[in-house]
């Protein structure tokens, strides 16, 4: 026997459908996002920052208690 081809009626459709869902809305650039991702780490450099600066500070009052 040879055995027939399979129709489009064979698979039972998903619950879903075919259409994918869109994520996010449109793509941005990637210009656009590179900048957005240097502003970023320019904030969280800042913020290093001022904590670095704030320990610099209870150090230095560490060690003027001791002194």
């Amino acid at each position: 026997m040879i055995p027939t081809p399979r129709g489009p009626g064979d698979l039972v459709p998903s619950p879903e459908g075919t259409a994918l869902p869109k994520l996010g809305g449109e793509p941005q650039p990637l210009a656009l996002q590179a900048l957005e991702e240097i502003e970023g780490l320019k904030r969280s450099v800042a913020e290093i920052a001022k904590r670095l600066e704030a320990l610099e500070h209870r150090v230095a009052g560490l060690e003027a208690a001791k002194a």
